[in-house]
């Protein structure tokens, strides 16, 4: 897992998708402070990559109705990037304190 400082510049981020046959990029609108939305992954992920497109800071839970008690902080200006997965249509739950749109990169093989 990296994640990267909160300077982080968008050519910052490198992706090796040479051996991808399908990437998606999802921007997830969280339009409620701290309500939970949730996020369906696509099938044979591989690897993952969540940022706060206005720098805000993001809880990311993996269980619903947990993203105020058990949960993953994304701090404002980080990047989340989990390589090496075998994920299979799991589900993410997001919120944020603050108005924001999430931007989730997906590379599957």
């Amino acid at each position: 897992m990296t994640i990267a400082s909160p300077t982080f510049k968008p050519s910052d981020v490198t992706v090796d998708i040479a051996n991808s046959t399908d990437v998606s990029i999802t921007n997830l609108s969280l339009p409620d402070i701290n309500t939970e939305v949730s996020h369906t992954l696509n099938a044979n992920l591989k690897q993952l990559t969540i940022r706060s497109r206005s720098l805000a800071t993001i809880k990311i839970a993996f269980t619903i109705s947990e993203s105020a008690t058990k949960y993953l902080t994304l701090k404002a200006g980080a990047v989340l990037e989990l390589n090496d997965l075998d994920f299979s249509s799991k589900i993410i739950y997001l919120q944020s304190g603050t108005i924001t749109i999430v931007e989730i990169f997906e590379l599957h093989t």
